[in-house]
């Protein structure tokens, strides 16, 4: 849990518990734990969901993860999920006047997955775009 919030501060300002990932275990979004420990697996489906429950409700981060399931390994999927992911945020901050064609094929899954992570990134850079703003106001107040 400690390690999910370590890299999650820029998805979410709320940190994960212990009960909402078990909340996520018992609603079979992540897999659940092997003895008191979670897989690699789980954390990659943590740190997506972290991302996306920012712009979608978990029933549809749920479904989402079982069309890839059905479509791609777990590690072909995690793989495309962070390139995917930083290809947008550099397109999303400027980075990069268009987003890359990450993969060699166009399928519904990976659209699917392109549409949600472009939602996710807006919302990150529309956050980071207050923050900026609310801390301009507070130098531009602290100087009056």
């Amino acid at each position: 849990m400690r390690w999910v919030n370590r890299y999650t501060p820029i998805f979410s300002e709320n940190e994960i518990t212990a009960s909402m990932i078990s909340n996520y275990v018992k609603h079979h979004i992540i897999p659940g734990p092997k003895g008191k420990t979670y897989s690699r697996d789980a954390l990659g489906h943590l740190l997506f969901v972290c991302l996306m429950k920012t712009t979608m409700p978990l029933e549809e981060v749920r479904f989402t993860f079982g069309i890839q399931q059905r479509s791609y390994e777990f590690n072909v999927a995690y793989d495309y999920f962070c390139e995917e992911f930083e290809n947008l945020l550099a397109f999303a901050f400027g980075l990069k006047e268009q987003p890359d064609l990450v993969g060699h094929d166009n399928t519904v899954e990976k659209e699917l997955l392109r549409s949600a992570l472009l939602s996710a990134v807006y919302h990150i850079r529309l956050q980071q775009y207050i923050r900026l703003l609310k801390e301009s106001e507070e130098q531009d107040g602290s100087r009056a």
